[in-house]
């Protein structure tokens, strides 16, 4: 322990802590008899002799609490405070009573606290608040007596009673093996890490897990110890010890918040609820907007159901404990919005008391039981009780961290060739800014969903502790806007419900400790606004500043008045809250639970806590937003990939990058995207440009960093883990395969140009596009040629070959369609797909040689110039599609257009084959000078980004002039926006796809050619320079996707 104090100081305090829990004297006794007497399984004599001090660490305990929740300039002002209290003169200037507290009887010392608690004075007002936590909450948590007394079943520290109904299959797993300060100490000089991930929450769980999953050697480094399941703390006060940061509570400066935080193996994801809530639809409107529509909502919303698959996030298996019950039936009495919260116990029965310091039976699905396990088989290494004090930099690059081994004090150095920084909202721009970052929205923006409780006395024991927690929600109605609260049930525990309400006395909070087993807690829980709060350091503690704003506070008391209508009519008699200035309330005893809305006296109650207003209690579990992303560095920290803007190859990867207001769903939204960035590290992450198809963005940053693509849509997932402790953004990520890309050097580059063939694709006599430039209407002879023209040229060379043959209505009757697919290795685990259409226009004369003749010619010499290399089994095989039917047999409608690409995504997706493609490359539009491609998907930016960089290595080999002797410009010009987003207003052969999760990489001009959808689409508009130009492009792109090697062609 830091904090020592002397004897004078320790009398001091020793007098507080008998005044806040102070025996009782016969006549305040008979009171709490009488006030009890229906109180069977409650000890009214040990609750009324027990003492602040009966407890043989209470005074440890209590400095331990200030220990943990203040600050170190703090600690001194509160020991001068107990030094001052010890003689008469510092008691008089503090109290004006001329007597030390040390000598007051137990009245006056009460009567002193009770004046600070309505002082005008703040610093009067927080010692009251302060010296009430180092007392109760210590002293319900960890004395026996006291804790029996007023009939919680569970001693401290023993294992609890066994549950009504045993989870029906545990999932307790082999332990994690954890390296040693000498396997670290080697390490620092055999291995250079390709990433270094610090956090093992939602965001670093979820990135280190896709990480090693591509063959990377990934090493987790977490501050917090490591537990198996069975060895999580059996009740509060010792789980608090073991997995929360500062053993469960600390407060903002100005003692105006309390802050709950995951502080172990798994960060928030291991203490969190199991609550997995989605987010509004309001709210994605709202991601939407900000953004300028750079946030996909209808992605984001496949994303949250295949994480909510991944995690196990489901209603059944659920049976509501009483408080979760009642919330429901009043809420529904009311006609409020309520519902089932999904848990993510893979729908297990989950009776489980304190799940909220770790799960003991391992059916909660937390990154320690699905991402940082999946990152264990592939490789990962793991370091617990390690604290990272430096991202090592060198010419504006990280390379590496330096770190402490907390138990022995060891200091490492680890190198690596990206660090992702994952230590939650408090930690990682504290990090960031001793690494040398400067940026000034470093630890600003902060977003915490303020949160109260209220609580209410029933006839009968209601149990709060036991059954399943957290499994019910209300949306509370708020008619000015979607910044709102809800009203949840929280699991209060003695410790915690000693400090759920104000302290008016002795006797008043034993009789309000006396009814715990009939008391009903309801947590109020608000979207904030506008409330200002940073995070900094101080002294190596954490020092959070925090202002609500009035709008927060009005939406938090709002929660509170309809959280405690809910109570009344289910029957509560008697209604607490953390107001200091407004007194609990009774109804009277003929007013019936029906009837309670209606009440006068209630009524005006509720009345006076509006008008009070800011609860005094509040506190957060859900800590978000303090390495903000955005465009530039004047408005974020990051970049919108979540890399930092000064130093090259350092990411942020958790809840820090969040942007705007959080729905109070956000676990959903940081394993929900996590996964979910999609998650995607930036499991789209959930969690923060905000497209929240970090899908992409991600790709990108692992392309680059690692030359590893990511596929899967992973968004970033906000944290629909929900609001539980740690609502903060769960960036999970959910691609399903990883694939590298090689890039090739100048010499193999100069081998692929060497072995090019323009006169195959020459439009007067190239064997590969001559025979394209027909008509090929659908139904027609010359179609049906075209058909068999590109059925023969795969037999030959020895492909395999598919048809996706069906009818389909038309406006102008039935008609017969044949998508062709054609795969070099069918048994390949995953796909890259390029694909064109083969159909032309009905129109008269036109043949389309834009649209598609050239794209299928470029396709055809895709495959011949390359089927030599592509010989070899591999786990990435290249298939060629030619869509049927693209285009309208009258005009363009959604109904009345790509006729194949719908059927073949409708097929594949039936046959579980959609998820092997990891990107679909679709090829429109080509063969006329001068055409501009765009990125039009944020998922495949990386991929754009590659094939312009290989335009540039290409351009020594390049056709620089056209056939009418024009300038050929670059076909990627770095002047083009980009990212586009405009994937779905261009309607193409994509479209099926990409609505069913596909990465889609579109390649059509835009403008388009002028040429297009008219009788000049012949071959008199072609350019062969140019197309010359694509085949190598394309040739030299499919070789570095699939790693082939040129030089043994």
């Amino acid at each position: 322990m830091v904090i020592k104090l002397s004897a004078r100081q320790e009398s001091a305090f020793r007098a507080i802590l008998d005044t806040y829990i102070a025996p009782l004297t016969t006549e305040e006794e008979q009171a709490l008899v009488a006030e009890n007497i229906s109180c069977k399984e409650v000890d009214l004599t040990a609750l009324a002799d027990s003492a602040g001090t009966d407890h043989a660490s209470a005074v440890e305990n209590g400095m331990r609490f200030l220990e943990n929740a203040g600050l170190p300039s703090q600690y001194g002002q509160i020991l001068f405070i107990f030094t001052l209290l010890s003689t008469t003169i510092g008691t008089f200037l503090l109290t004006g009573r001329w007597m030390a507290l040390t000598n007051m009887p137990r009245a006056q010392r009460e009567a002193v606290l009770l004046s600070w608690k309505a002082s005008w004075i703040p610093v009067f007002r927080q010692l009251y608040k302060l010296f009430g936590y180092m007392s109760l909450f210590p002293g319900y948590g960890y004395s026996n007596t006291l804790r029996g007394a007023i009939g919680y079943p569970h001693v401290n520290g023993m294992e609890p009673a066994e549950p009504k109904e045993k989870v029906a299959n545990h999932q307790v797993k082999d332990a994690y093996k954890m390296l040693s300060v000498e396997e670290a100490a080697a390490l620092q000089v055999d291995q250079v890490f390709d990433a270094i991930v610090v956090g093992s929450g939602a965001g670093g769980g979820v990135i280190a897990a896709q990480v090693a999953a591509a063959g990377k050697s990934v090493l987790v480094i977490e501050k917090g110890k490591y537990y198996q399941d069975s060895e999580f703390g059996p009740d509060e006060t010792s789980g608090f010890k073991k997995v929360y940061e500062s053993e469960g509570l600390y407060a903002s400066k100005e003692g105006t918040l309390g802050l709950v935080g995951g502080a172990t193996f798994g960060g928030g994801t291991t203490v969190n609820w199991a609550a997995s809530l989605k987010p509004h639809d309001y709210v994605l409107d709202e991601w939407a907007q900000v953004t300028d529509n750079l946030f996909d909502k209808e992605a984001f919303k496949k994303d949250v159901e295949v994480v909510t698959k991944r995690i196990g996030a489901t209603t059944e298996g659920i049976h509501h404990s009483n408080p979760n019950r009642l919330l429901k039936e009043g809420s529904t009495k009311l006609g409020y919005d309520v519902k089932d919260i999904p848990q993510n116990t893979q729908g297990l029965v989950h009776d489980c008391k304190v799940c909220f310091v770790g799960c003991r039976d391992g059916v909660k699905q937390g990154t320690a039981n699905t991402w940082l396990r999946d990152a264990e088989q592939h490789g990962a290494k793991f370091m617990d009780e390690t604290k990272v004090t430096q991202v090592l930099t060198k010419n504006g690059r990280a390379h590496g961290v330096e770190c402490i081994h907390i138990p022995t004090g060891t200091t490492l150095r680890f190198e690596s060739t990206v660090v992702v920084a994952a230590g939650g909202s408090m930690h990682t721009p504290n990090l960031l800014r001793q690494s040398g970052l400067k940026n000034q929205h470093l630890g600003q923006h902060l977003q915490v969903h303020p949160a109260t409780i209220i609580q209410g006395v029933y006839p009968t024991n209601q149990d709060m502790y036991d059954g399943p927690i957290m499994t019910v929600v209300c949306d509370v109605p708020n008619a000015d806007d979607h910044f709102g609260a809800k009203i949840e049930v929280p699991s209060v525990h003695p410790a915690l419900a000693a400090i759920g309400v104000p302290w008016r006395g002795a006797l008043d909070h034993k009789q309000t400790m006396a009814r715990y087993r009939r008391t009903v807690p309801f947590v109020v829980i608000a979207r904030d606004m506008d409330s200002v709060s940073s995070v900094g350091e101080e002294k190596g503690k954490l020092a959070v500043s925090y202002k609500i704003s009035k709008h927060d506070a009005r939406t938090l008391v709002n929660g509170i008045v309809h959280g405690f209508k809910v109570m009344a009519v289910t029957g509560a008699r008697e209604l607490y809250h953390s107001q200091n200035a407004v007194e609990p309330f009774r109804f009277d005893s003929h007013v019936e639970p029906a009837d309670t809305v209606n009440d006068p006296k209630f009524n005006a109650w509720l009345d006076k806590i509006v008008r009070n207003g800011m609860p005094d209690g509040v506190f957060t579990a859900h800590l978000m937003g303090t390495c903000r992303m955005g465009k530039n560095a004047k408005v974020s920290a990051t970049q919108v990939t979540g890399e930092t803007w000064e130093v090259e190859n350092l990411f942020v990867g958790d809840g820090c990058v969040t942007t705007y207001h959080q729905a109070i769903e956000l676990v959903l939204s940081i394993l929900y995207g996590e996964n979910y960035v999609t998650g995607g590290v930036c499991m789209n992450s959930l969690s923060n440009s905000f497209k929240l198809r970090w899908a992409g963005l991600y790709n990108e940053i692992l392309f680059q960093k690692f030359g590893i693509p990511l596929f899967s849509s992973f968004t970033f997932l906000c944290a629909a883990m929900k609001h539980d402790l740690i609502n903060f953004l769960l960036l999970l990520i959910s691609f399903s395969s990883i694939h590298c890309y090689r890039i090739l050097s100048p010499d193999a580059l100069q081998q692929l140009s060497d072995q090019s063939a323009p006169e195959t694709l020459d439009h007067q006599t190239g064997r590969l596009l001559a025979p394209l430039l027909v008509e090929r209407v659908v139904g027609t002879p010359s179609h049906t040629k075209v058909r068999q023209f590109i059925l023969g040229h795969f037999d030959t060379l020895g492909w395999h070959v598919e048809l996706d043959s069906f009818t389909s209505d038309t406006p102008i009757g039935s008609k017969n369609f044949t998508n062709i697919i054609a795969t070099q290795d069918p048994s390949a685990a995953r796909r890259l797909v390029l694909a064109a259409h083969y159909d032309s226009m009905a129109l008269a004369g036109f043949i389309g040689a834009t649209d598609s003749s050239v794209p299928c010619a470029l396709l055809l010499s895709l495959a011949e110039s390359l089927n030599g290399l592509l010989q070899t089994p591999g786990d990435v095989s290249l298939e060629l599609v030619f869509f049927d039917g693209e285009e309208a047999m009258v005009k363009w409608s959604d109904s009345d257009s790509i006729y194949g690409a719908k059927h073949l995504a409708s097929t594949w997706e039936s046959k579980a084959r959609l998820q092997s493609i990891e990107v679909l490359v679709l090829l429109d539009l080509m063969g006329t000078p001068n055409p501009t491609f765009h990125n039009y998907f944020m998922s495949t930016n990386w991929l754009f980004q590659h094939l312009a960089n290989l335009e540039t290595r290409l351009s020594g080999h390049w056709q620089h002039v056209g056939q009418s002797g024009q300038e050929l410009l670059p076909m990627f010009p770095t002047a083009t926006t980009r990212f586009t987003f405009d994937g779905t207003a261009m309607s193409d052969d994509h479209l099926p796809f990409k609505d069913r999760g596909v990465n889609i990489l579109h390649l059509i001009p835009y403008p388009f050619p002028n040429e297009w959808h008219t009788l000049m689409d012949n071959a008199d508009c072609l350019d062969p320079p140019t197309i010359r130009n694509m085949d190598l492009l394309f040739r030299a792109f499919v070789c570095e996707y699939l790693e082939l090697d040129p030089s043994l062609l």
